[in-house]
């Protein structure tokens, strides 16, 4: 008997249920007849409602209070074993393509791909890492033009040598709608399942776990082109059209493979969302800088050694001493929007360095102005040195969610601390 953990990040099954009854998502729908639906709580403050946090907390089977993993990048740090270890020390063989925020202390992985924003080592074959280096270079460029044509070569190369030839057909059906939201973010999980199925197939791991995003992407930057959103917000034509529905376009996606999957004999299938989403009703624009290095130059940061981005708007800055990180914080803290006084950045100083989150939430206007009124700093030209990511549509809620392909004796309600053991039953 083998096990798959199907790692679904934040999907909604409220969403699932809407379109079932729409007649899509047959496989979901048998699924769900079939086996009950499992609510998982997690962390009951906003702000601690992140898949980098309750991730962890599914992985280890402790809350944010103990693990202490807050922001993505800890993972190295976390003290705990994560279930995976647990399993490899049972006996059994493993197989993870981009297990959320995870740390690669496995001895023995037949193979460990990291997701795009978690910096641990790689367990695969040096074509097959490059080739997933090339898509964490395209999920981290988001907003801006990092990737250049012989990048997207040498994409489609990999695409060649890794995508099974039988399963290339399925993707022409995305050619003519490729410039539409959410379409890339599909394709690469799409990438993504046929890899981690073929994988299966060829070399198959007493325990394996297949992460897939897109339809968190999706909602959190087109949930109101969503037929299941039954508020009143609608996003401009320019930025989706109201005929396109990215989220049910992932969600089909997520049938299809769940449907695949399912077909493996003597498998037991666990699928689990961590949290889900709901509407953000206040509209709320995302920005993110072209360069960061040059950026933090601009803004006469102190002494800074490293600036990594993380995802869409968020990057780390690292210092040598404690006194240059707490200067930087000093003076991030003061910047504005001149225009509306409005603060830019959200900031978490650990000692030698700071967590920055470009939270201005408005739209950015041809002569706006960043301002530090404190150190005498002014930062024009905006539009030049900052990308619109998205318009902010679904923000995070903790309940999660979990089904299996098997009977089982939880209860309707756990918190997601419990799934970890919740799994180790099931190896």
């Amino acid at each position: 008997m083998k096990t798959i953990l199907l790692s679904l990040n934040e999907v909604n099954f409220s969403f699932i249920d809407h379109y079932i009854s729409k007649g899509f998502l047959k496989n979901f729908k048998n699924l769900l007849i079939q086996n009950e639906l499992v609510k998982t709580l997690s962390e009951k403050e906003f702000k601690n409602q992140e898949p980098w946090i309750q991730w962890v907390s599914l992985h280890t089977g402790k809350n944010l209070s103990e693990h202490q993993i807050f922001r993505l990048g800890d993972i190295e740090k976390l003290k705990y074993p994560q279930v995976f270890e647990e399993i490899e020390n049972k006996g059994k063989s493993i197989g993870l393509i981009f297990p959320f925020n995870t740390s690669n202390r496995l001895e023995n992985a037949k193979y460990f791909i990291p997701d795009p924003w978690t910096e641990t080592k790689f367990t695969a074959d040096k074509s097959l890492e490059r080739f997933f280096q090339l898509i964490r270079k395209l999920v981290n460029s988001n907003a801006h033009g990092k990737i250049n044509s012989s990048d997207y070569l040498k994409l489609l190369l990999g695409f060649l040598k890794y995508v099974p030839i039988k399963n290339w057909f399925g993707y022409l059906k995305y050619i003519p709608i490729i410039k539409l939201p959410g379409i890339k973010a599909v394709i690469l999980d799409n990438i993504l399942a046929d890899i981690f199925i073929d994988f299966q197939k060829k070399e198959p791991t007493d325990f394996s776990n297949l992460m897939l995003n897109a339809c968190a992407h999706t909602q959190h930057h087109f949930f109101f082109n969503s037929t299941a959103y039954m508020g009143k917000n609608k996003n401009p034509e320019w930025y989706c059209p109201s005929n396109h529905d990215p989220i049910l376009h992932a969600l089909k996606l997520y049938d299809q493979v769940l449907g695949r999957i399912l077909k493996f004999k003597d498998t037991k299938v666990i699928a689990a969302t961590a949290l889900s989403q709901q509407p953000h009703e206040a509209q709320t624009f995302f920005w993110r800088f072209n360069n960061h290095q040059s950026f933090a130059k601009e803004l006469k940061l102190p002494n800074f050694k490293k600036i990594t981005p993380r995802m869409s708007r968020d990057f780390l800055v690292e210092f040598e001493n404690e006194k240059d990180c707490k200067d930087a914080e000093e003076k991030l803290s003061d910047f504005k929007m001149k225009r509306d006084g409005i603060k830019l950045f959200r900031l978490d100083n650990r000692g030698r360095d700071i967590f920055v989150e470009l939270i201005y939430p408005n739209e950015i206007l041809k002569d706006d102005v960043f301002v530090s009124d404190k150190f005498d700093v002014q930062i024009k030209n905006l539009l030049e040195k900052l990308s619109f990511v998205a318009i902010r549509n679904g923000e995070h809620n903790g309940t999660g969610y979990l089904i299996t392909n098997f009977k089982h004796t939880l209860n309707s309600q756990i918190d997601i601390t419990e799934v970890k053991d919740f799994i180790l039953s099931n190896i």
